[in-house]
């Protein structure tokens, strides 16, 4: 079956449109004109796939540059973050981290400093 068609079967294009038509249910017409249609189907859903990314891309990069903080919003972050920074679990924390802290700093300098 394999060499009837050109080296190309109908099993091996699952993105034919020919296999998701109704009443296809296999090749149609002289082998030259298979493998061709076969090819064109073949380019085309590439090509489809490649817009398809395309506009996911552009469509996340609008995204990420309108999802920005409004100033209030940056405001109550920054609020947030000074409140956090002024509890008592984040002070106790930052001390009994110290030590570990100090040895890191110490390994990553380079002895001539």
């Amino acid at each position: 079956m394999t060499e009837q068609n050109g080296g190309v079967s109908p099993a091996a294009q699952p993105n034919s449109e020919s296999a998701h038509q109704p009443g296809a249910s296999g090749w149609t017409g002289p082998e030259d004109q298979t493998v061709v249609s076969g090819r064109s189907l073949s380019l085309e859903s590439q090509l489809e796939l490649v817009n398809r990314v395309k506009s996911l891309e552009a469509e996340l990069a609008q995204v990420t540059l309108t999802r920005q903080l409004t100033p209030t919003e940056q405001l109550s972050a920054e609020q947030q973050l000074l409140a956090l920074r002024q509890s008592l679990p984040w002070r106790v924390g930052r001390v009994v981290t110290i030590p570990v802290r100090v040895i890191q700093r110490a390994i990553r300098r380079p002895r001539g400093r």
